[in-house]
């Protein structure tokens, strides 16, 4: 099958691909990797995770249109003789269908693990969502199948047995202090905010004295390493440690006592067995406990919701964990067992193969039909775009001066 991934950064959605593409392999089913080579960033990649897991992701360049992009898929598609199209995230997923989609000629599912359907989704074409929120939204008006699928964490590879010495040792952390720790994209959009709002909260927790270690990288760095520096000035301590991207951070999430995070990067701490609080994009922040396990997890780890005072209420959250040994352990044990029992790569991989298989078999004659079908839907809002257009120009009088 043919992967389409929506960008060569460290995001969780990314990771989740090659994590499916290696569990597929030991099914039995081959992944051929694409991604658009205008989304490589600097430093640590994607591509670096590829191949330590066998996989070279091919790179295309993106071209002058939706058709001449698509066709780059098209002939990869044929080249590869993939009988399946797997497209990541809302930006690529129309090249797919207008590529090795068009006219129905190979089959595809759209993977979706935003909090939002994009625009770009075709509706004509299976969708996979890893919130449960979103198929309870679409699973009865999408015009195709949806599906849940959570967003995968292996629990062999992911545990607390993971080495941190190395990790402690090149970032020379406080043996002494406990460690907070994000693992996140630092991007203005989304991720940014936990970030800030985590290390003004330091100010607020000189009792505890933690270290604050952050992973990753992103546009929104340079800002956050001023802040930061300033925090550690402010209290004459280095109290605020940036990793930079990883290409494996298992030892940072390993080497926490509590972990802050949203989305995958979450999920992926509980395999740890360590405590968890979950961030929202707007400032919002809750500890992942037995009693709001059901609802994180509906939400895929995120919340849109507000507070009037975010900073100070995590530092109390932060500081309550900090302070309690056994509080920290005994979350760390349920969400290691939420986490195997609920996200699984094994058992996320199985879903996945099936829905593939029922995709497959659900794909005959229909298909041309269907697809043609679809694309009303697809040039709707060019459509609309273009008679907006005629009707200004509708609306200037005769006698009125040309602009050009």
């Amino acid at each position: 099958m043919l992967v389409s991934i929506n960008d060569l950064g460290l995001g969780g959605t990314q990771l989740n691909a090659i994590d499916f593409a290696r569990a597929c392999r030991e099914r039995g089913i081959e992944s051929v990797l694409v991604a658009f080579r205008e989304t490589l960033p600097p430093g640590p990649s994607l591509l670096d995770v590829a191949r330590r897991e066998g996989f070279e992701i091919q790179l295309v360049n993106h071209g002058s249109n939706i058709i001449a992009s698509s066709q780059r898929l098209v002939e990869i598609a044929k080249r590869e003789h993939v009988d399946l199209v797997h497209s990541y995230g809302g930006r690529w997923t129309r090249l797919a269908y207008w590529g090795p989609h068009r006219f129905g000629r190979i089959p595809m599912i759209s993977m979706v693990y935003d909090v939002t359907v994009p625009d770009e989704v075709p509706r004509y074409a299976p969708m996979i969502t890893g919130t449960r929120i979103l198929l309870e939204e679409y699973q009865d008006s999408w015009p195709s199948p949806v599906y849940l699928v959570s967003p995968p964490v292996d629990t062999d590879r992911d545990t607390p047995a993971v080495d941190v010495s190395g990790f402690v040792d090149d970032l020379d952390l406080d043996p002494d202090a406990p460690r907070v720790v994000i693992v996140c994209r630092l991007a203005e959009s989304m991720k940014a905010l936990t970030v800030d709002q985590a290390i003004r909260s330091l100010r607020h927790l000189e009792q505890q004295r933690p270290q604050l270690v952050i992973v990753g990288d992103g546009d929104a760095a340079e800002r956050l390493r001023v802040l930061g520096d300033e925090v550690n000035s402010e209290l004459g301590r280095r109290a605020v440690v940036f990793a930079g991207a990883l290409d494996d951070p298992r030892p940072a999430y390993n080497a926490a006592d509590v972990v802050i995070g949203m989305g995958s990067s979450a999920a992926r701490a509980l395999a740890f067995a360590k405590p968890l609080v979950v961030s929202g994009e707007y400032g919002w922040y809750r500890t992942f406990t037995p009693d709001t396990a059901d609802e994180h997890f509906r939400y895929s780890f995120w919340s849109d919701d507000q507070i009037t005072e975010p900073v100070i209420e995590l530092a109390n959250i932060l500081s309550g964990l900090l302070d309690d040994d056994r509080q920290r352990e005994e979350l760390g044990r349920f969400g290691r067992q939420f986490a195997e029992q609920n996200c699984g790569l094994a058992a996320m991989t199985d879903r996945l193969a099936d829905i593939s298989d029922e995709t497959l078999d659900r794909h005959g004659d229909r298909r041309r039909r269907r697809w043609i079908k679809g694309l009303s839907n697809e040039l709707a809002p060019a459509a609309r775009r273009l008679t907006r257009m005629v009707r200004r120009r509708g609306d200037t009088p005769d006698d009125e001066p040309d602009d050009g």
